[in-house]
């Protein structure tokens, strides 16, 4: 059977304008500025010191890949967070292809395993550093 993805593209985010990339040790845990980087079109650097920022001011933790600092940011930035259950379940990433805009860029919390990631849509296309569409997407972002 044949999965109907989303276009998918390799993408750091722009982390590889400041930091090392590609290399497995090169991997930081830092999916939810990437994402966020991408979705808002924004540099990477410039999204990692305002989710820093925000950690530490308000939260009082150095974490800007913590669920609350980067649901606070993405709040203030006039992003709505949509659960995406249906009924009792959750579907992978790729069954919600037909409810995205080609024009507008979106970010996914998909589960994989026992933690969680975000991934961006960006007008259409998956960008991420790992094709993650068939993992079980919670909730979508997206700006309406």
């Amino acid at each position: 059977m044949k999965i109907d993805y989303i276009k998918y593209e390799k993408s750091h985010g722009g982390r590889e304008n400041y930091f090392p990339v590609g290399r497995k040790k090169d991997l930081v845990g830092d999916c939810a500025i990437r994402a966020i980087a991408l979705a808002l079109e924004m540099d990477y650097m410039q999204v990692l010191r305002e989710l820093m920022n925000l950690a530490v001011e308000k939260f009082g933790i150095p974490y800007a890949n913590s669920q609350r600092v980067y649901e606070d940011y993405l709040n203030s930035k006039g992003w709505v967070k949509k659960p995406l259950k249906e009924g009792k379940t959750w579907k992978p990433l790729y069954k919600h292809k037909r409810r995205l805009e080609q024009n507008k860029n979106y970010i996914f919390y998909v589960r994989v395993g026992y933690q969680t990631h975000l991934t961006s849509v960006v007008k259409g296309i998956n960008k991420d550093t790992w094709l993650c569409q068939d993992k079980m997407a919670y909730a979508m972002y997206d700006k309406p």
